[in-house]
């Protein structure tokens, strides 16, 4: 069972996850969007009872995207660019840049649905960091059994067992702001360069084939198209729902309060060379 548990931990629909609530992979051209993450609780909660605060960086230029991520002192670099169907992750401790091909045009996959969104406007406004933002309530409901297998490998039936009928809730709101500067750019770019990364985890999961992703999955990348916008304030919790001996284990590692803030927007040009992988870093191909 700790096993199982462990496994869990560092699974790549966590990853995906990961992803949609720090915002990473998701702006416009000519724009730089850095946001600020608070989590705390369940696995963010250290032995002092801190949480986590990533600070996500996300640079457009035209067709070319960077996500940087910084969390505990370590950076993600992600690099994508859509018009060559190219994705690279850079591993600045090897120096390395995993080399993912992406298919922006693949359609969503059918399936079992690992993952329900509700996305739906509250009618409230505010101003926040002198934008006029828009109030969005949202509800998602993560089918653990269908995360754990989406990468196409059959569960033990003791882990399928004890997955059956779980399901984490995400609930709370997003600010989205519509006509602030960037936001257009940032709302054309969203579906194309979130589909380019669910294309190269796709591929990264079962041997190039995208359909090992059930339907669902792709809502957890190309992020909340009802609230098209920059949000500049999202604040959700998790929680665990379902029946088994299993639910009582999750309680703990999956309730948690996740803040995230926008602390910067900027339409100045970028340079080229930020898009480009670093010298000296050796390419592997995926």
């Amino acid at each position: 069972m700790n096993g199982t548990i462990r496994r869990m931990k560092l699974s790549k629909p966590a990853v995906i996850v990961a992803a949609v609530l720090l915002g990473s992979v998701r702006l416009g051209a000519d724009v730089t969007l850095s946001i600020t993450t608070s989590i705390e609780g369940g696995l963010a909660a250290s032995a002092n009872n801190t949480g986590m605060s990533p600070k996500t960086v996300t640079k457009i230029s035209g067709p070319k995207s960077r996500t940087d991520i910084n969390m505990n002192e370590q950076v993600v670099t992600t690099i994508i660019d859509v018009e060559t169907g190219q994705m690279y992750m850079l591993r600045p401790e090897e120096k390395t840049a995993l080399l993912y091909p992406v298919d922006v045009t693949a359609p969503a996959q059918a399936g079992d649905s690992a993952v329900e969104v509700d996305v739906k406007p509250t009618g409230r406004t505010r101003d926040i960091e002198g934008a006029s933002c828009a109030e969005f309530a949202v509800n998602m409901k993560m089918n653990m059994a269908a995360m754990a297998t989406a990468g196409g490998s059959a569960l033990p039936p003791e882990a399928a067992g004890m997955l059956k009928d779980v399901f984490i809730r995400i609930t709370g709101t997003t600010w989205v702001a519509k006509d602030a500067p960037g936001a257009a750019d940032y709302a054309a770019y969203q579906k194309v360069a979130a589909r380019a990364a669910l294309s190269a985890l796709s591929r990264g999961s079962a041997g190039g084939t995208s359909s090992a992703l059930p339907s669902g999955m792709e809502r957890l990348v190309t992020g909340f198209t009802e609230a098209a916008g920059i949000p500049y304030l999202t604040e959700l919790t998790t929680a665990v729902e379902g029946t088994g001996q299993f639910v009582g284990l999750l309680q703990g590692m999956a309730q948690m309060k996740i803040i995230s803030k926008v602390t910067g927007v900027s339409t100045e040009p970028i340079a080229a060379d930020t898009f480009t992988v670093p010298e000296g870093y050796t390419v592997v191909k995926q």
